[in-house]
């Protein structure tokens, strides 16, 4: 009677359910490739937070206000330059950028500190004067910001 009472009860019950685990070799496999995955993810991080040099921040600006970009131009700079310097105060620096240097300037040298860069340029002016430029380029807020923009007429 127990035992047909055992069985009875045991006939409708779910058989037990095997625990999966995973193999032994699966960790081996696992591990390495989410490894893998992070480094590649590190990589692609750092080479795009490279891509912007000081040089390349600087070469935008320049090409910025002499396409007459102003704006953006403005978008490049750090807050300190913002304070001493309005778009509209900008706007007529450029015209008058563009009007005296049409075409790219020649980049002459880099030079870094601990705290900024500095980024020069030479060309002459459409009235014929020799021009020295200088940009200098901190980082701010973790990205590389232009602080001042200086040109000069220079000795030849």
């Amino acid at each position: 009677m127990v035992q047909s009472l055992y069985q009875e009860m045991t006939k409708n019950a779910l058989p037990p359910v095997k625990s999966k685990t995973l193999p032994p070799w699966a960790g081996l496999v696992v591990f390495p490739l989410l490894a893998l995955i992070c480094i590649g993810v590190f990589l692609i991080v750092s080479a795009q937070r490279s891509a912007l040099t000081p040089k390349k921040l600087s070469d935008q600006f320049i090409a910025y206000l002499q396409s007459g970009e102003t704006e953006a131009a403005y978008t490049l700079t750090s807050s300190g330059f913002s304070e001493r310097t309005s778009v509209p105060a900008l706007n007529v620096f450029g015209a008058a950028f563009r009007e005296v240097i049409p075409a790219p300037p020649r980049h002459t040298d880099t030079k870094e500190s601990a705290l900024e860069t500095y980024v020069g340029y030479k060309s002459t002016g459409t009235d014929g004067i020799n021009y020295s430029i200088a940009v200098t380029v901190i980082e701010e807020n973790e990205s590389l910001r232009i602080k001042v923009f200086d040109i000069v007429p220079s000795e030849k």
